[in-house]
């Protein structure tokens, strides 16, 4: 699996999230979680810790 990586946006996809529902579990906004997926602003570490365990994926697999 070396070299795979999932966007942020395709990891809350593939776990069957919708935008406003992973914000909230998230504890972000909506358009915060907008500006994270598309490079707009950069999540800290524990987010990007926080998100994998929601989307239940790898850290190491997500891009960000």
């Amino acid at each position: 699996m070396e070299g795979i990586t999932l966007t942020l946006a395709a990891a809350r996809v593939n776990a069957g999230f919708g935008a406003s529902e992973a914000a909230r579990l998230l504890g972000v906004g909506r358009t915060t979680l907008w500006q994270y997926e598309n490079g707009k602003r950069e999540p800290r570490r524990d987010m990007v810790r926080r998100m994998a365990e929601l989307y239940r994926c790898p850290i190491e697999l997500l891009s960000y």
